[in-house]
């Protein structure tokens, strides 16, 4: 290893514990699903996905496909 990738490694991980290293890998891997729904990940509702069958209960104009109904 240079010696740059030696100072990244000690300055990334001096002074973490365990615990803090394992928070930080359980929530990269949590970002990383692309199954999750939701106002903090890439799709907010199952209804965005194509061929997914969307709510019935809400009002036609507000499903994303109302023109193509």
């Amino acid at each position: 290893m240079k010696r740059e990738e030696i100072e990244e490694t000690l300055a990334k991980t001096l002074g973490k514990t365990e615990l803090v290293e394992r928070r930080e890998r359980l929530e990269s891997i949590a970002k990383l699903n692309p199954a999750d729904f939701g106002s903090k990940n890439a799709r907010q509702c199952i209804c965005e996905v194509q061929g997914q069958h969307p709510y019935r209960n809400l009002a036609e104009k507000w499903l994303w496909n109302y023109n193509l109904i």
